[in-house]
């Protein structure tokens, strides 16, 4: 895979990484996962919460052939507590060797340098 920034500017010309990203982009759409407004009983195990997981695992499966390649953005606000928990994303993935393939990119804090400008103003 190219690097992230020739992959995002190929693929995505001009979006920003900064949320919120859905409305960032110039194409978003949004699927709704719920059955019956159940979400009253959706405690861990509930038939709500599996018809849940369900659609949201055929709806990528769908979309997203094996062979595709992915970028995962993920909006960290506790970077210390991420950094523990880094081994969570290797848990979803059955293949090592694309365990192994997987590339990790982090970019700037953009709360951090908006922070910065309005200490400046």
């Amino acid at each position: 895979m190219k690097s992230l920034d020739q992959y995002m500017n190929t693929h995505f010309p001009g979006l920003e990484l900064v949320p919120p990203l859905f409305y960032n982009g110039d194409i978003g759409i949004q699927f709704e996962l719920g059955v019956n407004d159940e979400s009253s009983n959706c405690g861990e195990g509930s038939t709500y919460l599996k018809e849940v997981d369900h659609r949201a695992i055929t709806l990528f499966e769908t979309l997203h052939p094996q062979e595709e390649n992915l970028v995962l953005v993920v909006n960290i606000y506790d970077y210390q507590a991420f950094k523990r928990n880094l081994r969570l994303f290797a848990s979803f993935i059955k293949s090592r060797q694309i365990l192994y393939q997987l590339k990790h990119t982090q970019i700037r804090d953009v709360f951090a340098e908006k922070d910065e400008e309005t200490e400046h103003t």
